[in-house]
């Protein structure tokens, strides 16, 4: 072993080198990862608590954590891999305001060529939620104007604004 090797129990040490930490068994080098690297501090205490190397207690003291966590990250190991180890996000996970129904009905209003106040306020949400789920592809804008006269749904053809004005 080394001579910086700080001994975590009989069968577990730990080296501390050039911005790494490896970590010994009786047969050598089981498991090396950075100095600053948090992800491999936590499967490494979680790893070596469910190989039974050392003691939870000798473990969250060598890696500087508390009891409780080399526990809670032997359990997210053992259900979800080491993904179950990876930060979740924090925060709402979906919309609390656009549920589904509130969704189809703003949707309709929209299909309908209703604008997104009255989407909103039929749907029982706001302008501003319509318009962000607008931009955020939850919704979409019915392709039929809003307002179509009678002349330009029998097929008229309506005039520019310049021809309109020479008529005039």
């Amino acid at each position: 072993m080394p001579a910086e090797t700080e001994v975590i129990s009989p069968d577990l040490a730990l080296v501390l080198r050039e911005g790494k930490v490896i970590l010994f068994n009786a047969a050598g080098p089981i498991y090396e990862y950075g100095e600053d690297d948090h992800l491999g501090v936590r499967l490494a205490a979680a790893v070596l608590a469910d190989l039974g190397l050392a003691p939870v207690t000798a473990l969250a003291a060598a890696f500087g954590v508390d009891r409780a966590t080399v526990h809670r990250d032997h359990a997210r190991l053992e259900d979800g891999g080491v993904g179950g180890l990876l930060p979740r996000k924090r925060g709402p996970k979906g919309p609390h305001k656009l549920t589904g129904a509130v969704l189809a009905r703003a949707q309709g209003v929209l299909d309908d060529g209703g604008s997104l106040r009255e989407a909103g306020s039929r749907a029982g949400a706001s302008e501003f939620a319509v318009r962000r789920a607008l931009k955020r592809g939850l919704l979409r804008r019915s392709s039929a104007p809003a307002s179509a006269s009678p002349a330009a749904s029998a097929g008229e053809s309506l005039a520019q604004p310049a021809e309109r004005a020479a008529e005039d």
